[in-house]
């Protein structure tokens, strides 16, 4: 089996740390199955870790400006978080898995531009009338390149989205 993993099955859950993630992981050390993440996967991943650390660093900042509104001190300073360690971490964790054999990261290519235009002019998934994303896209098209040109079989895509990956006549 080959897994192929999208950016919204790892957004909320960055370093496979919930029940899914940690039993995935361990199902692909295991056994002989392929973890397959797209290099714009973790790029996007990387960019939407740092929105929300800032997002809830942001919320620590305004928690402590009320609580000294209302002359309230806390007994220790709340902690200082990093957000470039913090990002470090996030890109040492692949790294580490990658090193390990758990996760292969495919590397973006310059060849799929080509065919990914005609499609988008086609409309021809994953593309849409309505979806044009050029990310989405890449991830898709660079996932489906390596599956078959490696001649991959039971080939799994695990997105959240199903709405610009699935044909939604057939979704049901």
């Amino acid at each position: 089996m080959n897994i192929f993993v999208d950016t919204s099955v790892l957004y909320k859950d960055p370093f496979w740390k919930r029940n899914f993630s940690t039993e995935l992981l361990e199902t692909v050390t295991n056994r002989e199955i392929g973890l397959f993440v797209s290099e714009i996967v973790l790029k996007e991943l990387e960019h939407n870790y740092k929105k929300i650390l800032n997002t809830e660093l942001s919320q620590i900042q305004n928690i402590q400006e009320k609580l000294t509104q209302y002359q309230i001190k806390t007994d220790s300073e709340l902690p200082k978080i990093d957000i470039t360690k913090s990002i470090k971490g996030l890109q040492y964790f692949y790294q580490k898995l990658e090193y390990d054999g758990t996760l292969t990261v495919l590397k973006n290519s310059d060849n799929l531009m080509a065919e990914l235009v005609d499609r988008a002019i086609e409309r021809k998934k994953p593309f849409t009338e309505n979806k044009t994303e050029l990310k989405d896209a890449l991830i898709w098209f660079a996932y489906y390149k390596h599956a078959e040109s490696n001649n991959l079989k039971d080939c799994v895509f695990l997105t959240n989205n199903i709405t610009d990956f699935c044909d939604i006549e057939k979704k049901n």
